[in-house]
């Protein structure tokens, strides 16, 4: 979820995977927001399968814009050390507040530092997802690791699909990899919580990135009708809404229902990118616009800002569980507000400064 799509083929900016990737961003607050004030957190509600599918997305649009950003590069070490600094520049910085404020909210309410000094160095490098997935210390920040994890093998994709055979090999990786994990390595027999940090091993979310690469490789010069591909949006989306789903996350994460739930949202992806914009109805444009620009702020902000946040609520006489309602739009408000200034404040200088650093290179 961390990069602004720019359509290079056309000189034409990709509006649409940006809204998708703040609605996905917006899901994800409101998925842990139910989870924290005790709303059912299993695969037979909808939050529950978003919770999981958000993500996957995000992985999705990850892959699409890195193609499009990169696929002109050449396989060679300047290229390299370009791609690598417009990455960091583009994540670190935003990561690094939320770590700030993740350690600040342990000497305030809690017993200083709770990491060891390991741990917080692959934070702050964001290394962490190749060497130990689970150590984030920033909600949601396992996402991010893996996302690590997929630019040091990037070049060696962007390579792969370009010919058949590299197509075809990459394929066969995704597919063995994603049956491995699915109908074997995970089980439902026990809780995804209990198998979480397998869940988050990179290689089994990798399917979704490199999908995201093949989508931007086929799709980068397709035209569609935007009426039928809105219609296919709507319909795809209902079905994933009304997909049969009961017990535990672990079952839509595994077998039959995680092939189908994958399918759905790859393709949901792809009809979104072929719509290219909403220019025609400006106020959805905006709306869309405006989630897409704070969606990264958002996603590593809200937990550490919940947790503040929660600290307050006895003084604003509200109760987390009998007042989740206004309590939720409330903080929504407040996420938003802080997302846009470290949108316009933090990630735009940041991304400004790596730009200047790469045109000296």
């Amino acid at each position: 979820m961390t990069d602004k799509l720019i359509y290079n083929i056309q000189n034409m900016r990709v509006y649409s995977i940006d809204y998708l990737r703040g609605v996905m961003a917006l899901c994800v607050v409101s998925y842990h927001f139910a989870g924290w004030v005790g709303y059912p957190q299993d695969a037979s509600t909808l939050l529950g399968k978003l919770g999981i599918y958000a993500v996957s997305i995000f992985f999705i649009i990850s892959g699409c814009a890195l193609y499009l950003a990169h696929h002109n590069d050449k396989l060679s070490w300047r290229h390299y050390k370009i791609f690598i600094i417009k990455r960091y520049f583009r994540l670190l910085p935003v990561y690094w507040l939320a770590m700030v404020l993740v350690i600040l909210y342990w000497f305030t309410y809690g017993n200083g530092i709770s990491r060891d000094v390991s741990t917080l160095i692959l934070n702050a490098t964001l290394l962490f997802g190749i060497y130990k997935p689970a150590d984030y210390i920033v909600v949601g920040g396992w996402s991010i690791g893996n996302e690590i994890f997929y630019y040091s093998l990037f070049p060696a994709i962007l390579m792969l699909v370009k010919s058949r055979a590299g197509q075809c090999t990459l394929i066969a990786i995704c597919l063995i990899l994603f049956c491995f994990f699915s109908f074997f390595y995970l089980s439902d027999s026990f809780s995804l919580s209990a198998q979480w940090k397998h869940y988050i091993n990179p290689f089994n979310n990798i399917i979704y990135f490199i999908s995201g690469v093949f989508l931007s490789y086929a799709l980068y010069n397709f035209n569609a009708n935007k009426h039928y591909s809105l219609c296919l949006i709507v319909l795809l989306a209902t079905i994933f809404c009304l997909f049969p789903g009961s017990g535990n996350q672990i079952t839509i994460v595994t077998g039959f229902d995680r092939v189908a739930l994958s399918i759905i949202v790859i393709s949901l992806v792809a009809l979104v990118f072929i719509l290219k914009d909403l220019k025609n109805f400006p106020f959805l444009h905006n709306a869309f616009k405006f989630l897409g620009e704070i969606s990264y702020s958002m996603y590593l902000l809200h937990g550490v800002m919940f947790s503040f946040f929660t600290k307050q609520l006895p003084n604003l006489g509200l109760d987390m569980k009998s007042d989740a309602m206004p309590i939720y739009i409330i903080f929504i408000l407040l996420l938003m507000v802080a997302s846009k200034m470290c949108y316009e404040h933090i990630e735009t200088p940041a991304i400004n400064l790596g730009k200047k650093i790469i045109s000296r290179l």
